[in-house]
């Protein structure tokens, strides 16, 4: 094995840097964001059947 070959950090597990595209990572925060949103709009619902004003 070649100097060149230890020393290359360019090709980290077989994917190039410009090419990684997280779509796993963005549809697991859509969702988390989606549930917060969804539970909050829920408490909001809750509070003005209560007749709660702001």
């Amino acid at each position: 094995m070649s100097d060149d070959q230890l020393l290359d950090t360019d090709d980290v597990g077989g994917y190039e840097h410009g090419h990684f595209k997280p779509t796993g990572t963005l549809f697991v925060l859509g969702v988390f964001v989606a549930t917060i949103v969804l539970l909050w709009m829920s408490v909001y619902v809750i509070l003005l059947s209560r007749g709660v004003t702001l």
